[in-house]
């Protein structure tokens, strides 16, 4: 019971923190197409192919084209380019408003299914980030995932990312992390090297098999 009064309330202040941050009736429509939660470690992967596995935590739902013009930046263009976008999860870090929409765009090799992580503001949702993307084109396969940290003592979010490059005979051509850190405005930042000391170790995060 105690659980389901947060929730509600925790609810409440983000539609509150929405309205005084857009003031649209359509950024209320479109926040209400996301799933409202608090985050402590989330991983977000992507899916190869045109159809989204059964049970993956992220499908979300379709967004309309009508609320496409809400997202601003370079996204845009993708959507023009005829891109479906699908509302997932959103959750709140301070005051900044975050969201996570699932893409899928293009075809056939040039098929390209990825996460992206938004903030509102004034004019509507800005890109922050790409989270995750899965891709296979001319005989090479690339794969982001990442995590989503709380940090501890009051630090706001953490998010890590881990990437890698592999060949069609499975040869692992190319592999990368990073943690990026949450500044005031909502932005995310890479860490310092000192700073990534302090934080957990690349091999503490394995890449979903998507074989």
């Amino acid at each position: 019971m105690k659980s389901t009064i947060a929730l509600f309330i925790t609810a409440l202040f983000l539609v509150g923190t929405l309205a005084a941050q857009t003031g649209s009736p359509q950024m209320s429509a479109l926040a209400s197409l996301f799933e409202n939660t608090t985050i402590s470690s989330l991983h977000v992967y992507a899916h190869r192919g045109d159809q989204i596995p059964a049970g993956h935590p992220l499908a979300g739902q379709l967004i309309p084209t009508d609320l496409h013009g809400l997202f601003q930046g370079e996204f845009r263009h993708m959507l023009e380019s005829g891109a479906q976008v699908y509302a997932t999860q959103r959750f709140q870090s301070g005051q900044i408003s975050y969201f996570i929409v699932r893409a899928s765009a293009g075809s056939g090799q040039g098929l390209m299914n990825a996460f992206h992580l938004f903030r509102a503001d004034a004019q509507g949702l800005q890109p922050v980030l790409m989270l995750s993307l899965a891709t296979c084109a001319r005989g090479i396969c690339a794969q982001q995932d990442a995590w989503i940290e709380s940090l501890p003592g009051g630090a706001g979010m953490g998010i890590f990312t881990k990437s890698q490059r592999v060949s069609d005979s499975a040869e692992v051509l190319s592999q990368r992390g990073q943690w990026m850190l949450q500044e005031s405005n909502g932005a995310f930042r890479m860490a310092t090297g000192e700073e990534a000391e302090g934080l957990p170790a690349e091999d503490a995060y394995e890449l979903k098999d998507l074989n």
